[in-house]
């Protein structure tokens, strides 16, 4: 049995479950992207969670193999693993919600108006300006 500290609290760490999702396809040579090592901290976490439930059965069917203590860490685990996806989760749905409110254009400002700013570029130019965009404060329009 293992009782050093950083070695039963690393797994703990929602930081911990994605570097152990990406160390297996960076040593293999393969590009990680964001979608896979997502993949792989949902398998993961779901891998606890099945571990926690089938430990719990045989704690509860009695099974002298099974430890309570056993058990408990790794409902523990599990627990803290479908946190740290509950908050990815949120801040994924915040992101694109942050995205879409984004304007294109801004309101006061269509293609149009931006390009009447950039032939005139003074309010004295747009009073005396012509169609060409050249500026003659003698001929009004």
């Amino acid at each position: 049995m293992d009782l050093r500290i950083s070695s039963s609290t690393a797994p703990l760490t929602g930081a911990g479950l994605a570097r152990r999702a990406t160390a297996a396809p960076e040593a293999s040579g393969q590009d990680v992207g964001f979608s896979s090592a997502l993949k792989g901290a949902l398998q993961s976490v779901s891998a606890a969670q099945n571990r926690a439930s089938n430990l719990q059965q045989e704690v509860q069917m009695e099974n002298p193999a099974v430890s309570l203590e056993e058990t408990m860490v790794a409902i523990q685990k599990a627990q803290v693993g479908f946190q740290a996806t509950l908050h990815v989760r949120n801040r994924m749905v915040q992101a694109y919600t942050d995205i879409m409110n984004m304007q294109v254009c801004p309101p006061e400002s269509t293609p149009g108006q931006q390009l009447e700013n950039s032939l005139f570029n003074s309010k004295q130019d747009r009073k005396y300006g012509d169609m060409e965009g050249i500026s003659s404060p003698i001929l009004p329009r």
